[in-house]
């Protein structure tokens, strides 16, 4: 920035603050996704095993409403 025309440096810093937050936001969205995605996949995973040891006899197993809170 210091080979910036003084008279165009501060909207040349804008510019670069406003892209700086652009880039932070899309990082954001791409680390949920990511962890979205791992959720997900743990939860496929949980519900595969479960059909599973349902199929080898386990009995089905369901939380009480009342214990969620």
């Amino acid at each position: 920035m210091s080979s910036t025309p003084r008279d165009q440096r501060d909207e040349r810093e804008s510019e670069v603050k406003r892209l700086e937050l652009a880039v932070k936001r899309m990082e954001s969205l791409v680390n949920k996704d990511r962890q979205d995605k791992i959720q997900a996949e743990a939860l496929r995973k949980a519900t595969k095993e479960e059909h599973e040891k349902r199929k080898q006899g386990k009995q089905e197993w369901w939380l009480k409403k009342g214990t969620l809170s």
